[in-house]
Parts: structure tokens; sequence; C-alpha cells
């Protein structure tokens, strides 16, 4: 029986069981279920059914062989691991990933987690989650999608911006992070290489590093980073204050908007990081005066780095697991992404 099942619905009628390794769900009834069961412990078709087991039954069991629902001990594994893993949410309920199609984005998760302070691996399946109350939608006649609207502007955003999710990095949570960074870039090289611009939902932010890698392969290529206060994920070595990182704070000054052009430098193309760990402090208790998030300087600061650069790569680092502000945080996270990708469509840049 493949120990990665667990039933999601049941009824008299019907079982629904979910893989967690793919994600992909299957209805069965129950007495094909019942059988499944029989297979808890690893044995033979003979051992489990007896001599007698007619051909009815065998068929039974090819055909919970070939969904996926037994495992034959001994088939031969995969000759080569997965490169990507299939997720049970899809970011704003948006298409599956396909090489034969050419998007504005790629939505990719990365839930590498150096086992700091803060639960970070789950970050993925959570913000995707939450992006369900943002439906993706394609126009009946048109058949390009509608955008979102915006009630913060009273606007659309994202208007004609095709977008596709490609599941997870199949990352190894013991692994060293260089090892983790080559699994990301090799990830992003297979789902952008018809130019889309990667939206990588982290994790920590040792997973900036690797998408800032990916970027800096092909152009030279800033680095900045949205937050709020200081970070407790920030360090020396993967966090802002790293050398080539910006980081606009949007509780004080260098946060500004008319203080984005002159702090970027010049800059032409532009990573932006969204560091979820510091949205989930603003929401904590602590002084208003030091807790209090402005959504809207940061939609008006990564609406003015589209305007002065190209974002050639979108990341969020930093959600935390646990409390009552997580699902506020995983809102507030997906409305800045959103809004970091209609900055990247911004057509009105020089």
């Amino acid at each position: 029986m493949n120990s990665a099942l667990v039933i999601e619905q049941s009824t008299a009628q019907h079982v629904i069981l979910l893989d967690m390794d793919t994600s992909r769900r299957t209805k069965v009834t129950t007495p094909l279920y019942q059988l499944v069961r029989r297979f808890a412990a690893a044995g033979t078709a003979s051992a489990v059914l007896g001599e007698t087991c007619d051909r009815r039954l065998r068929g039974a069991l090819d055909a919970l062989l070939a969904r996926g629902l037994l495992q034959d001990a001994d088939a031969a594994p995969p000759s080569l691991p997965r490169r990507r893993l299939n997720v049970a949410y899809r970011f704003c309920n948006a298409a599956a990933w396909s090489e034969k199609t050419k998007y504005d984005f790629v939505v990719v998760g990365a839930p590498y987690d150096m086992a700091g302070d803060r639960e970070c691996r789950l970050a993925p399946i959570h913000v995707r989650q939450k992006s369900l109350d943002y439906p993706y939608r394609l126009d009946v006649h048109s058949a390009q999608p509608v955008g979102w609207f915006d009630c913060a502007t009273g606007g659309w955003i994202l208007r004609g911006a095709s977008m596709a999710d490609a599941g997870d990095v199949p990352v190894d949570h013991a692994a060293a992070a260089v090892d983790a960074e080559v699994a990301v870039i090799s990830v992003l090289d297979e789902v952008c290489a018809r130019g889309a611009v990667p939206v990588v939902l982290g994790g920590d932010q040792a997973g900036a590093e690797a998408v800032r890698r990916w970027c800096a392969r092909n152009q030279h290529t800033a680095a900045a980073r949205i937050g709020a206060g200081e970070s407790e994920t920030d360090n020396a070595t993967h966090g802002p204050h790293a050398p080539g990182w910006l980081h606009f704070d949007v509780l004080n000054a260098n946060g500004e908007p008319e203080a984005v052009g002159t702090r970027l430098q010049g800059a032409t193309t532009i990573l932006l990081s969204i560091d979820a760990a510091a949205l989930h402090d603003c929401y904590v208790s602590g002084p208003a005066s030091t807790r209090e998030l402005r959504m809207d300087v940061a939609r008006q600061v990564i609406a003015e780095i589209g305007r002065t650069c190209r974002i050639v790569a979108i990341h969020l680092s930093g959600w935390a697991a646990g409390g009552a502000a997580s699902d506020v945080t995983s809102a507030a996270a997906c409305d800045l992404l959103l809004h970091a990708m209609d900055a990247a469509l911004d057509t009105e840049r020089p």
C-alpha cells in the first residue's frame, strides 16, 4: 500500500484518497478502498487474498497499481528523482505549468528552511491556500485573464497577464544551502525557459540567494527587499545586509516611494524580495508606533520599483507558521505578490 495515502473524504459509496507526495486525488468505490486496506502491511496478492484469487480481483489489483494506490515492491524504482512536486493548491487557482505554453509569470514553491527560529517550510502551501481568495479567471469570449480588482485603489491590476503554477521544488530540509540552491536554480531553468518572471514562494531568505544567483547568470541584477523594520531572519550571509541587497523599510524614511529612484542607483533590472517575517511582526503585540504596517506605502514602493526598473524575479521569504497572525500575514503576502507582478508588467518605465 502507498504509505503517502490519506483519506480526504469518505461516504458510504465512495472514498477520496489524497497522495501527500504528489497531491493527486483519487476517487474509488468503498469496496476498492477496502481492498487497498488489506495491503496495509506488505504482502503478496496470494498471501493477502488467498490462492483462489479470481481474474476479476486480479484486474482490480492491476488497476490499483496503475493508479498508484498500491505499490509493487519488486518493481524497479524510478531512475531519476522528480524535479518538481505537484501541490494540493495552485496559486490563485492558476493553471498547472506546461512546457508547451508561454506565460508571463510562473509560481514555484521553494520550502527550504535552515532551521531558524521560524517555521518557514510550510509557507508555500499556506500562501497558496489563502490565494484562492483571489481566483484566477479567464474571460469567456477572449480567453484572456480578467485580472484582479484592487479594492484599495478601486482599479484592476494584472488584466491580461498569464500565470501558471509549477508546483514545489523537492527540497531536502537536511541538505546544505548550496544543494538547495542548485535544486531551485534547476527548476527555474526549466519553467522560465520561455521568458516568464518567476514568483518563488519561500522558505527562508536563503532561497532568495538562489533566485539572485539565477538572475545573475544572465544579467547584472540588483536585489531589493520590502520589509517593515528589522527581521529576525536577517543575517550576514543571506539577509538584506548581505552585499548587494537594498532594504526598503516601509515604516521608515528609506521606504518612502519618492526615495526609491535614488536608492536604486541607476539599476535597470531587479529581483524583488518580500519579507513576510517583517509583515508578521507587525501583527503581533507591540506599540502601534513601531508595529503598524502601512500596506499602502508598501504597494507604492513596489509600484515605484516597477516604474524605475524591470522586475525579473519575485521572491517571498520568512512566512512563519502558527499564531493568529499567520492567516493575516498570508493575505498581506498575497496582496503584495499580486502588486509586485503588476509592477513587473509596468509599461510606463523609461
